[in-house]
């Protein structure tokens, strides 16, 4: 780090800027969809043909598309060339990413290409790691007037880029790249941890007709010692006056658990919370979305040092042994179950009566033990794998900031 700390103030000692407006160094063209009806524009095709849903599900440096069209479905214009930007302008505004290949992309999008007269002086991922910057102004300088949040193309063009001497832009991007490919790491060294974590999961929890085993339905199981209750707050709107007391109860939703709290928050008072007696939350439950296109995930809650009350469309599951069994409803044999008792349509939910008839394993105390130790240990694997990547990306984004910002 003491290497990234000299080269950066090397950098602001000798950096020379000029700016120029991004229309002078680029060509600016909106993408487009060919017409869906038209299967000679789409059947077989192998022109990529960019979304938003690409960066959403594989990042912001990409060589193909998850979708992909015909030459018959290209406009006169051709495709957009390799090594360009495209930069999200409809509705969904600022999303980026670097096209390494020739493309076409919808819309939603505009490509950003360096003129030919510029690209021996500016570096193409020079102008990626601007992209974050521009994505943030795009957002505060969108069109007004309409419900549709557009940037328009005359407004891109004059956006002015900082333009240090090419060794500049290269020392930039050589201590960025550092942080991205260490970043692109870490992520890999996630998503194979989670693979071996779900491989040794789905295999510890195989345990329909092993020595040792009951098999029960968690209604049946309930009965004798476990809990399992609705988050209910429709009603408390009718019941009680429902008011924000930050000081007093948390009412914990499925996006919380999603997003380890980072997110905005909704809090209840004193009388809402007595009023979710059966709700309360203490830490270590087990908690399932009732419904939508994340029905049946599954969360544990954590002990946090406040009261917590359960939010609805939510499921909440007390058992003697509250690590094993998130474990087992996290697992593919939960999972099974739990889709068994989906009732389909535009919105899934859990059938409630049918919640019960779920047959759950119920092997000696032991071997719970041991398979809450063996998978606590991966899962505090991966959280340490997630502690370091979210430290890195505040580093990057602290020597994005420094170096990228320009007087």
């Amino acid at each position: 780090m003491c290497g990234l700390r000299r080269l950066l103030r090397n950098w602001e000692e000798n950096s020379m800027v000029e700016w120029k407006k991004l229309g002078d160094i680029c060509d600016i063209k909106n993408g487009y969809t060919p017409s869906t009806k038209n299967p000679e524009f789409w059947d077989n095709g192998e022109i990529p043909w960019f979304t938003l849903e690409d960066i959403r599900k594989n990042g912001r440096i990409l060589n193909d598309a998850i979708k992909h069209i015909t030459p018959k479905g290209i406009k006169k214009s051709g495709l957009f060339p390799e090594n360009s930007i495209i930069i999200s302008t409809t509705a969904t505004i600022g999303e980026y990413a670097l096209i390494t290949t020739k493309f076409i992309c919808n819309q939603q999008i505009t490509s950003i290409s360096l003129k030919n007269d510029f690209k021996n002086a500016i570096l193409i991922k020079y102008l990626f790691y601007l992209s974050e910057e521009l994505g943030q102004w795009c957002k505060k300088n969108v069109n007004g007037g309409g419900s549709l949040l557009i940037i328009s193309t005359s407004k891109l063009q004059n956006y002015p880029i900082p333009i240090p001497s090419k060794s500049e832009q290269e020392r930039i991007v050589s201590i960025l790249d550092t942080f991205t490919s260490s970043i692109a790491n870490l992520k890999e060294q996630i998503k194979e941890r989670r693979k071996q974590y779900e491989h040794y999961r789905d295999q510890l929890l195989d345990l329909e007709g092993k020595e040792g085993v009951e098999m029960k339905t968690l209604g049946e199981v309930c009965e004798i010692t476990d809990y399992v209750a609705n988050g209910s707050f429709a009603s408390l709107r009718e019941n009680v006056e429902y008011k924000q007391e930050p000081d007093y109860a948390l009412l914990v939703r499925t996006v919380d658990l999603s997003q380890n709290f980072e997110g905005d928050k909704i809090y209840i008072n004193e009388h809402a919370y007595n009023f979710l007696a059966k709700s309360v939350l203490h830490g270590g439950e087990i908690i399932i979305n009732n419904i939508g296109a994340g029905v049946g995930k599954t969360f544990r809650c954590p002990y946090l040092n406040v009261k917590m009350s359960l939010a609805p469309n939510s499921i909440m599951v007390r058992t003697t042994n509250n690590d094993f069994y998130y474990y087992w409803f996290s697992s593919l044999y939960g999972q099974t179950a739990m889709s068994k008792i989906i009732t389909p349509g535009g919105m899934p939910k859990f059938n409630k009566t049918g919640f019960k008839t779920i047959v759950i394993p119920i092997p000696p105390k032991q071997t719970q033990s041991r398979i809450v130790t063996i998978l606590d240990q991966f899962e505090a694997s991966i959280a340490n794998l997630e502690a370091q990547l979210k430290e890195r990306e505040k580093q990057y984004e602290y020597y994005r900031n420094q170096l990228l910002t320009f007087e």
